[in-house]
């Protein structure tokens, strides 16, 4: 699923994951895919369905920008979940 995303609206709705009952630790990291960069990687409760992301941080964190493709990977306990891609425009 790729979800189209404008800077205008600065909050990003990451939704729709479940957690085993046996979760010990969660996070996303978010990677700029036409450079590789990982951007940022963010703690999540595995008590949590969905995590909100400031988009204003997302383009102050990245270096080359804020329009662009970007994929998001789900982590339990170390192990890669899911990863979906998003495209953030101005």
């Amino acid at each position: 699923m790729i979800n189209h995303l404008s800077s205008a609206a600065w909050v990003i709705e990451i939704r729709s994951w479940f957690f085993r009952k046996d979760c010990n630790d969660a996070s996303i990291m978010i990677t700029n895919t036409s450079t590789s960069q990982v951007i940022s990687v963010i703690p999540v409760s595995c008590n949590e369905d969905h995590v909100s992301i400031d988009a204003g941080v997302l383009v102050r964190m990245d270096s080359y920008g804020a329009s662009g493709t970007y994929s998001y990977t789900l982590y339990v306990d170390g192990k890669m979940i899911d990863t979906k891609s998003m495209v953030l425009t101005r």
